[in-house]
């Protein structure tokens, strides 16, 4: 690492490489008119320092949520919800801060931390984003985005969507730096259809 104003430290270049390849590795398959560009802000806090966690069952609001201990074969769809600056520099469930700005999610069940693919099935757009936080637990929703990720599948401003979450346990990826790209990140829209 070297000082300046600009100076990052290795692990957070390292991680942004990592993840515009894998990006760009998911989305080779898909003719080019089916990309989008979208500008992520930087994260604005340090990379996680968190744990894996699967945990006690816990209840809340009087349900009752049996956390797994594997994710291998999820697929579920339901309904996004994002959460942002109110939460943003808190504490996720898995011990790490939550930065809006990268591309994390909520979970009630899933072990943390659990890579899934997210596709808004409004509109085809999907991205890979890292559960590290437990909930949404608000009308039988089945995700809850950062805010980036839902910028980047296109639901910011509505505020909710319908989604599928696909368990991406068996899929080899180096997007453990919690980091989503300061450049344009290229996202695959109606990728596997």
């Amino acid at each position: 690492m070297t000082d300046g104003p600009f100076s990052r430290p290795a692990w957070h270049t390292a991680g942004q490489i990592g993840l515009a390849l894998g990006l760009c590795l998911l989305s080779a398959c898909t003719p080019m008119r089916d990309r989008v560009s979208v500008v992520i802000p930087e994260p604005i806090h340090p990379p996680p320092p968190g744990y894996a966690k699967v945990g006690r069952p816990y209840t809340v609001s009087g349900i009752t949520y049996h956390p797994q201990e594997v994710a291998e074969g999820y697929v579920a769809e339901g309904v996004a919800s994002w959460y942002g600056k109110p939460f943003d520099g808190g504490m996720t469930a898995n011990g790490e801060q939550f930065d809006m700005n990268t591309l994390s999610a909520a979970h009630t069940t899933l072990p943390l931390p659990t890579h899934v693919r997210v596709t808004n099935l409004q509109n085809g757009q999907w991205i890979i984003v890292r559960v590290n936080d437990r909930g949404p637990f608000v009308n039988n929703r089945l995700i809850d985005l950062s805010f980036s990720s839902a910028k980047v599948l296109g639901f910011e401003e509505k505020g909710t969507t319908r989604v599928r979450v696909e368990d991406l346990s068996n899929v080899e990826l180096s997007l453990d730096t919690h980091s989503a790209p300061s450049e344009e990140t290229t996202v695959a829209r109606g990728a596997g259809k």
